[in-house]
């Protein structure tokens, strides 16, 4: 979405649940340790730059792709 992933998440955003559960969501999609990712900006707000630890651009974009194979393509115009 405009060159983000967007998450749709249950916890509310108090005291950082919200935050918490991205973390473990993002951890348990890439099948790797939460200690791996952290949120480096946007603690408070919904936009959010997260960084992953031992995984480059390229490979996450893969391991999206092969997750929801249509997140990529062009839609028709």
């Amino acid at each position: 979405h405009n060159n983000s992933l967007k998450i749709r998440l249950t916890s509310p955003p108090v005291d950082g649940a919200a935050n918490k559960t991205c973390v473990k969501f993002l951890a348990k999609w890439l099948e790797m340790s939460p200690s791996r990712i952290r949120i480096v900006s946007g603690l408070s707000s919904k936009n959010k730059i997260i960084e992953i630890n031992g995984i480059n651009e390229s490979v996450f974009r893969d391991t999206l792709i092969a997750k929801i194979p249509s997140l990529f393509k062009e839609s028709p115009s």
